[in-house]
């Protein structure tokens, strides 16, 4: 017996043998620090229940006393145990077996039960990897297919284009505006390769922004430049409404106007031929807000809290007015994010036909637009 505990003192582990009453018999030096108690700490008083932490008393009594105590003798699993004789429970895997006399009788019991915090740990860490590797998987897939879409947004002008100066191929007038509108498109598309090219900032779930002083009613013409084509394919007329003021901003024009192109775009798709698309900005306190109103259906309102959810799509379009098909809503959200202090705002239920952003709009933006019309930055 005594070299059997001079073995189990050696041990890290929980080791102790109670009797059949549950009252403690034996605990080793490794059991008693777990524990709390000192080495000379007497332990008949203490009973099994007592080291069990009292999230899984009740399980113990239940499930695992029954086991030790039953035809089976014996028990193992995953259990918590009272960290330093407090309430407080730390993980444990616990090995219980019944103790019987030579002559079969009941003695008592006896757990071997190991501390595996660390081992939970490590767990816990690696299912944190794996969540962020996940995660930035999810922003990988997300940001490839933002820029698949937006990247064939500066494709249609350009297509537009060519077929103007095909029509019209001795008229100069019409191949320099022509020229210049193509020279602006391909520009978007050099920005968003340049995005794609920089693997960065993808893992970083983020677009870098090209800050500078805009006036918004710059941004709403190229807008409507960049969804003419498919606002004209669907026989839709557009009003837009612009103030005579400049709307100053600080912002990256390209990221705007991807912005406003996506709201044009959505309302030319998904409302039915020969509607009606207004587009309408104006300045409220210190924000500049622009609305895209069309006559197209409106937003189920259970689905208003993913509006501006990537890619959503209604599931059906609902009884409200204006029934029409479903509805998709690929809102500028995720853009509008990365544009420079501009957020998408929530419309009402059954009002999705009209689909708002806000930018902030201030006296810093409109010097620095000033001084940047005054001091244009050359371009090479």
């Amino acid at each position: 017996m005594r070299r059997l505990a001079a073995v189990a003192e050696q041990s890290s582990d929980f080791i102790g043998i109670f009797a059949g009453d549950g009252s403690g018999v034996y605990l080793n030096l490794a059991g008693r620090a777990m524990a709390g108690l000192g080495p000379g700490a007497d332990i008949r008083g203490a009973r099994l229940l007592d080291f069990v932490a009292e999230s899984c008393r009740a399980f113990v009594r239940a499930e695992v006393l029954p086991s030790l105590s039953g035809p089976q003798g014996k028990w193992e699993g995953e259990l918590q145990f009272a960290a330093r004789g407090s309430g407080d429970g730390r993980p444990v895997y616990f090995k219980g077996f019944a103790v019987h006399g030579a002559d079969g009788s009941h003695l008592g019991l006896a757990t071997i039960t190991r501390d595996i915090t660390e081992q939970k740990r490590a767990e816990d860490e690696l299912r944190r990897i794996a969540s962020d590797l996940s995660e930035a998987d999810h922003r990988k897939s997300e940001f490839l297919a933002t820029l698949a879409h937006e990247l064939r947004n500066p494709l249609a002008p350009i297509r537009t284009g060519l077929d103007l100066m095909r029509m019209a191929p001795g008229d100069p007038a019409t191949a320099a505006r022509v020229h210049e509108m193509m020279d602006r498109q391909l520009g978007h598309l050099i920005h968003l390769v340049d995005d794609l090219l920089d693997i960065a900032r993808i893992t970083r779930g983020r677009i870098e922004l090209k800050k500078e002083p805009v006036d918004l009613r710059q941004a709403v013409h190229m807008a409507v430049e960049t969804s003419t084509a498919l606002i004209q394919a669907g026989g839709h007329v557009l009003a837009v409404e612009l103030p005579s003021e400049p709307l100053p901003l600080d912002a990256d024009l390209t990221r705007l106007v991807q912005i406003l192109s996506n709201l044009l775009n959505n309302a030319a798709k998904y409302t039915p031929g020969g509607g009606r698309i207004r587009l309408a900005a104006w300045r409220e306190d210190e924000a500049a807000v622009v609305a895209v109103t069309d006559s197209g259906i409106g937003i189920a309102p259970d689905a208003i809290g993913s509006v501006f959810d990537m890619f959503t799509r209604c599931a059906a379009a609902w009884t409200g007015p204006g029934r029409a098909r479903d509805r998709a809503r690929w809102c500028a959200g995720w853009w509008s994010c990365t544009a420079g202090g501009c957020r998408p705002i929530v419309p009402d239920a059954g009002a999705a036909a009209l689909s708002r952003c806000a930018c902030r709009c201030g006296a810093k933006a409109a010097h620095r637009a000033a001084r940047a019309r005054r001091y244009p930055r050359r371009r090479h």
